[in-house]
């Protein structure tokens, strides 16, 4: 990440949903939610990084199986991804 902002580039990272059904079934769930947080704090202040967090915006029926979603919720997610890569870069805090 830090040799892509030091050559001028942009970072935008993208934390998609999974299922309720799905988090509450795993272990793994807990594990990733500490190191993506864990993750998203030492990058926050980087110019050039910005987060998405996309984790609340799908219900589990919008979900064909435990990572994909339904072909009717892909163009929203896809035009919310859009228009968070269009904006200019945030300054960090």
């Amino acid at each position: 990440v830090r040799s892509i902002v030091a050559d001028g580039g942009r970072v935008l990272l993208v934390d998609l949903p999974i299922p309720a059904w799905h988090t509450a079934g795993t272990v793994l769930a807990a594990d990733y939610r500490r190191q993506m947080d864990a993750l998203l704090l030492r990058l926050r202040p980087v110019p050039g990084v910005q987060a998405l967090d996309m984790t609340a915006s799908a219900a589990s029926d919008d979900f064909s199986d435990e990572v994909h979603p339904k072909p009717r919720v892909t163009p929203v997610w896809a035009a919310r991804l859009a228009a968070s890569i269009t904006q200019p870069p945030i300054k960090p805090h």
